[in-house]
């Protein structure tokens, strides 16, 4: 596969990659703690389940988002090859022209000819 065609650049990439790591610490952060019928742990509401393991993931939840918005830069090499695409398609674009105004004239030319044959019979 060609890397022109990739919508995700290795910036994207990473940030997602980042952004999957911290929902993942957030999530971790959330866990632990068991409570049983005989027993319980209140360390189950305390402020790091309760309060920064939810800001943390959903950090991690913003950056993939940010991952996935970001534009890939395009180095000198993807400028240069949009540079040459475009006087071909210039160049074609000419060319067509001429094709188009050449065909042109020989229909007129056609057209004539045809005419002065008509009134020669007539």
């Amino acid at each position: 596969m060609d890397k022109n065609n990739l919508a995700f650049g290795k910036i994207n990439f990473i940030l997602l990659a980042v952004g999957v790591a911290i929902i993942i610490l957030g999530f971790l952060m959330m866990s632990g703690g068991q409570s049983t019928e005989k027993f319980f742990d209140a360390t189950i509401f305390n402020d790091m389940r309760i309060k920064v393991a939810p800001v943390v993931t959903f950090i991690g939840f913003v950056s993939i988002i940010v991952a996935i918005i970001v534009k890939p830069k395009t180095t000198d090499d993807d400028f240069a090859q949009d540079v040459v695409e475009s006087k071909n398609a210039k160049t074609l674009d000419t060319q067509d022209a001429s094709v188009r105004k050449t065909a042109s004239i020989d229909l007129t030319k056609a057209k004539q000819t045809e005419t002065a044959g008509n009134k020669e019979r007539k």
